[in-house]
């Protein structure tokens, strides 16, 4: 199934509703799914530089959640980063801002910065003490992205159903031009999401079960 299936869905109710709107509708509903079932969808390398605490992350695939950050030296050489928030270091380092010693990074943090263009930045604690070369060090961040999508983009497939963005978008459609069917449609759409968040997370691994290695991480040293 694809996001114009989506939209096909939507014209069935109103088919007055321009595809571009409808597009817009998708994406809106589409990056609610993605970050309350905390959809996995990606990893991104950061190559570190000496002296550099904050990271702009990509700018196409937003961050919505982290699930796990680790720093390679090496391709034998991994060790997981500690989550932690800039309210944790103002807290417990309240000089850390100004702190400007260097280091092999041991937290991580993610921070919304308003550039006008809503980057995401990883920041490492300590401040890393080498750049990368050849690759590495750098810094492998695992978790949730939201990428924009087009009309002939596959929807993810271990969404179960489509009802879950077609019942969103109409949702939205009402809110803006038939508020009279805002409760009916925002009811369908609470109770296709449960179904969609309860299929996917029983279709996901228990993070507290034994897990399988991933690939990359295999034959590794992990602190």
């Amino acid at each position: 199934m694809t996001v114009q299936d989506c939209i096909d869905g939507l014209h069935v109710t109103y088919p007055q509703v321009a595809d571009a709107l409808a597009l817009t509708y998708f994406q809106q509903i589409h990056r609610e799914i993605v970050a309350l079932a905390q959809i996995e969808t990606d990893s991104e390398d950061v190559p570190l530089v000496a002296g550099q605490r904050e990271y702009a992350l990509n700018a196409t695939d937003k961050v919505v959640s982290v699930r796990a950050a680790y720093t390679m030296k090496s391709a034998t050489d991994v060790a997981r980063l500690a989550p932690t928030s800039t309210d944790w270091l103002d807290e417990n380092r309240p000089t850390w801002r100004e702190d400007q010693q260097t280091g092999d990074p041991v937290r991580f943090y993610i921070e919304g910065v308003d550039a006008g263009g809503g980057e995401v930045h990883l920041g490492l604690d300590p401040i890393p003490a080498q750049s990368a070369v050849a690759g590495y060090p750098k810094v492998v961040i695992f978790g949730t992205t939201y990428q924009a999508l087009v009309a002939a983009d596959p929807i993810p497939g271990i969404v179960p159903s489509i009802r879950v963005y077609v019942e969103g978008m109409k949702r939205l459609y009402a809110s803006d031009r038939d508020p009279s069917r805002v409760d009916q449609w925002d009811a369908l759409y609470r109770t296709e999401l449960q179904r969609t968040l309860a299929s996917i997370n029983g279709s996901t691994e228990d993070l507290d079960a034994p897990r399988i290695v991933p690939a990359w991480m295999r034959n590794r040293r992990v602190e």
